[in-house]
């Protein structure tokens, strides 16, 4: 099969969530300069079975002193390709293979066990904090779709973290306000709409209990740090509640 490069990314953001934009980049092109042709141009995409013979565990060490490489990604790359021992494949690929009981839906310790096999390291912070942004209308199970659109928001994270600068708290943030958004939105609510609905003063400022009881009716939910940090993101009038304007931004 080949990969291209938003598929690859993607991987490589599976298997080490830290990457930036950058880094990225710079993995993108040390694994095809590996696959060019003498005479033709960088191939678009990447083979996935000339890479795991380049970087796979059966691969030799290259040389370090080799030129045109770039030592950081030859070593990250051969990281990533041993990680997945022989199984580095598309996200679509690699969900059905960790969907032990082929129901269509990973359950939280099926995503558990990819994520620790792709990296060992990872606190239970950090599988916490995948499995939230992986699971969009939190019902307690990860579509396909979620799973794919799980790893496209981490590459989109890493270049916002390139580009801005923006912590991972405030991002995880605008991921789960968006998520809550679409869950109102399949029950047929508008976000605009409840915040409403638990604005009993009708003044657009909502304290945080009666956040509270709206996440409570929607079934959707929250970690005590973000709902204090939605809260002081969208407090406008520095008094401990929550701007409905500035939520809905």
């Amino acid at each position: 099969g080949r990969l291209s490069q938003g598929d690859f990314e993607r991987v490589c953001l599976a298997i080490e969530p830290g990457l930036d934009a950058r880094e990225l980049l710079r993995l993108f092109g040390q694994a095809r300069a590996t696959q060019a042709i003498p005479g033709r141009d960088l191939p678009e995409e990447i083979d996935v079975h000339a890479f795991l013979r380049h970087f796979g565990p059966a691969s030799p060490v290259p040389p370090m002193s080799q030129a045109g490489q770039d030592r950081w990604a030859v070593s990250t790359l051969r990281r990533i390709a041993r990680t997945t021992s022989g199984a580095l494949t598309t996200p679509e690929q690699a969900f059905r293979k960790f969907d032990m009981d082929g129901n269509g839906a990973m359950n939280q310790l099926e995503l558990e066990h990819f994520l620790r096999t792709q990296e060992p390291g990872l606190t239970q912070n950090d599988i916490e904090w995948l499995w939230r942004l992986a699971d969009l209308d939190g019902n307690g199970h990860v579509t396909l779709q979620e799973f794919c659109h799980a790893l496209q928001q981490l590459q989109i994270e890493a270049e916002r973290a390139q580009t801005s600068g923006s912590t991972a708290r405030h991002q995880v943030i605008e991921v789960k306000v968006a998520q809550l958004a679409r869950l109102l939105q399949k029950r047929g609510f508008g976000l605009d709409n409840a915040l409403q609905l638990y604005d009993r003063s009708g003044s657009g400022f909502l304290d945080r209990a009666s956040f509270q009881k709206l996440l409570q009716a929607a079934n959707f939910r929250l970690v005590d740090w973000e709902v204090d940090e939605i809260v002081a993101q969208c407090d406008t009038a520095c008094d401990g509640r929550l701007d409905s304007r500035e939520l809905l931004r």
